[in-house]
């Protein structure tokens, strides 16, 4: 099976490189949902940002499944306010989407993967301070042998590894952040709780760095016994 990862630079003032020139031609293919949804938003910034990631979902699910135009997609929000496909779509794809300082992204697999996707920007300050609340015991040690600049990377690709499995998952920040243990590695892996109810060896990770940000996504199978779903990266 594969998963197609789509990630677009945000260039300031574009949306993002494939998509509309300006915040306005955005939202004439957003939904009212959408539309709604992104005027709640206080800063102009990320009213940009989400403009930008839902932009690229639908331009995304255009381009895997033809026939069906950007604007046409229509939305419902699931569990925990996710975005999920109308009913009334045949199309059957799981997609998760994510967007932070300067990048926007998304995921789309077969509805019978579990998929997620988190990105953050490194040229935020990393809030190191959650790692003794947040983090598990091996990932507290795995963060203190790394000093500075290097220590901020690594907080953030544990974090977007965490979130990203959590959003496929579709339990949001349901569950305590320490329940789950990302083991670094190429490529990563989880280690799980027995309250998560979850086998680890089902999930794939994978990290990838774009534009002055980190990439992450979890993609669960059905059972272990499956072959690792195979990505394909979109970049732009």
């Amino acid at each position: 099976m594969v998963v197609h990862v789509f990630v677009e630079a945000i260039r300031a003032p574009l949306v993002c490189t494939a998509g509309a020139a300006t915040l306005d031609e955005a939202v004439r293919v957003l939904d009212d949902g959408e539309i709604a949804r992104m005027r709640t938003l206080a800063f102009e910034a990320d009213r940009l940002r989400y403009a930008a990631a839902h932009l690229l979902l639908r331009r995304a699910l255009t381009q895997l499944q033809p026939g069906r135009e950007a604007h046409a997609w229509r939305f419902v929000r699931g569990p925990y306010d996710r975005p999920v496909l109308h009913p009334s779509h045949p199309e059957r794809v799981s997609f998760s989407l994510t967007h932070t300082a300067g990048v926007v992204a998304c995921a789309v697999a077969d509805a019978t993967l579990e998929v997620g996707i988190d990105a953050e920007s490194f040229t935020r300050a990393a809030p190191l301070e959650l790692a003794a609340a947040k983090f598990a015991a091996a990932e507290r040690e795995w963060l203190a042998v790394h000093d500075g600049e290097a220590r901020a990377r690594a907080f953030y690709e544990l974090w977007t590894l965490k979130e990203a499995y959590l959003k496929a998952r579709g339990l949001g920040l349901a569950l305590p952040l320490d329940s789950l243990t990302v083991v670094p590695g190429d490529p990563p892996r989880i280690e799980l709780a027995a309250e998560l109810h979850d086998d680890a060896a089902r999930w794939s990770l994978s990290l990838r760095r774009h534009a002055d940000a980190v990439v992450a996504i979890a993609v669960g199978r059905r059972t272990a016994a499956q072959p690792p779903p195979r990505l394909v990266w979109h970049l732009g």
